[in-house]
């Protein structure tokens, strides 16, 4: 039987300890990632006053808001020791902060692309990089991420029945939305399936 994070055997100080310095490890990348993400898209936009009639200037601000919760989980990890249960609420906390500040990005106007598979293909990253890097049974990692997911799914459902795109330009319909609805599950199920996968391969060497 594979030992759990989630119950008893997190207690153990190694496991607890292994925890810690996992979500620290999340936090730094995903931090570094979603600012440079942020950093280069307003770098782009800089002095373009069409950008906002283009519906571009809100992506930065949802990358460097998932950028400061990931590294407020990075800095809460390095700067003191916390209990198995506080570890469980900073890795859900996280991860549904990350989900809800990117799900802006399904709100964007772009006269480009349906700024929704941009939101997709951010939500689907956080989410299997959370599934790779931090120790978590599946069923748990499956729950977390389906409710870090709902914001997004939520924008989806919004876009395909809202109104004032600019002219030209008709709002996602439904088929948009059943498209990045699938894609997002995907994710979702993939990310349950390595968190099986590195949760089993770790439980097997120890």
């Amino acid at each position: 039987m594979i030992p759990s994070f989630d119950t008893g055997s997190l207690h153990d100080e190694e496991n607890r300890t292994f925890l810690q310095d996992r979500l620290a490890f999340l936090g730094q990348v995903g931090a570094l990632f979603f600012l440079a993400l942020g950093g280069a898209r307003a770098v782009v936009l800089l002095g373009r006053p069409c950008a906002d009639a283009w519906g571009l200037s809100g992506g930065s601000r949802a990358f460097l808001g998932t950028a400061v919760a990931l590294a407020a989980v990075w800095l809460a990890c390095r700067l003191r020791c916390w209990a198995a249960a506080a570890l469980r609420w900073i890795d859900a906390v996280s991860l549904l902060s990350s989900g809800a500040a990117l799900a802006s990005l399904g709100l964007e106007r772009s006269v480009f692309v349906d700024a929704s598979y941009t939101m997709v293909i951010d939500v689907a990253l956080i989410l299997i990089a959370r599934a790779v890097i931090v120790p978590s049974s599946a069923s748990r990692t499956f729950g977390w991420s389906a409710a870090a997911a709902s914001p997004a799914l939520a924008t989806m459902a919004w876009n395909a029945v809202r109104s004032g795109r600019p002219p030209g330009l008709e709002a996602p319909g439904a088929g948009d939305a059943m498209i990045q609805a699938g894609w997002l599950g995907a994710a979702i199920a993939l990310s349950a399936l390595a968190s099986r996968v590195t949760y089993g391969l770790r439980a097997e060497v120890r």
